[in-house]
């Protein structure tokens, strides 16, 4: 099985110095840079893209689909970590954005930590991609597969594949911390199922770097 997992493209939250939230849409850069993905994704073959329903993932995911003429399929649970209400869509300057930052960075290797007791702790998003990758070995075994989700569920996603189930919280917590993901960025994962293996061929490749092998 090779999995291309792509994080949407990028929103003009920044431009508004928001927060993102669940409903911000792709700005326009970030439509540009999809159909460049598009482009270079369309040189090879995929059966299906499984994608976030959350909308800067669907619509990413409908412009691939359009390019590659495949079909996608919304999955549930494979949406961005949740954070409560009054965080989504802040002023990056209010005065609950640079609390939760602040608390945030306190709570750096704490899996359980949740921002005002609400939304959804680290641990929770990762109990979410551990059954995501279930689902996807019981269900598309020896099949390319495009997943357009988000960074965060997209870390805990390739730490959950490359950890024993049995790792401690701070052996996660870390190889979780030890990279990030850009918009648009694509990272590809091989899974041997005689070997109940996984391998990364690259992580986070951005098109203005240069050319790579699909």
């Amino acid at each position: 099985m090779n999995l291309y997992l792509v994080r949407h493209g990028k929103t003009d939250a920044e431009l508004y110095k928001r927060r993102q939230a669940p409903d911000s849409p792709l700005g326009k850069e970030g439509k540009s840079n999809v159909r460049k993905l598009g482009t270079q994704l369309s040189k090879s073959k995929f059966d299906l893209i499984l994608t976030s329903h959350w909308k800067r993932a669907l619509e990413t995911s409908l412009i691939i689909s359009k390019k590659l003429n495949i079909p996608y399929e919304i999955v549930e649970g494979i949406h961005e970590r949740v954070y409560p209400q009054e965080v989504h869509g802040s002023l990056i300057e209010s005065e609950i954005n640079q609390q939760f930052n602040k608390e945030l960075e306190e709570n750096f290797f704490n899996l359980d930590w949740k921002y005002l007791g609400k939304g959804e702790s680290l641990r929770e998003t990762r109990q979410r991609a551990e059954r995501f990758k279930e689902k996807i070995l019981n269900n598309y075994p020896e099949k390319n597969i495009i997943v357009v989700t988000h960074g965060i569920f997209l870390r805990c996603f390739i730490a959950e594949c490359l950890l024993p189930k049995e790792c401690e919280d701070q052996t996660y917590i870390k190889l979780f911390h030890s990279f990030s993901l850009g918009n648009a960025g694509i990272t590809k994962l091989e899974y041997n199922s005689q070997k109940d293996l996984w391998k990364i061929n690259y992580l986070n490749y951005n098109l203005e770097k240069g050319k790579f092998t699909l």
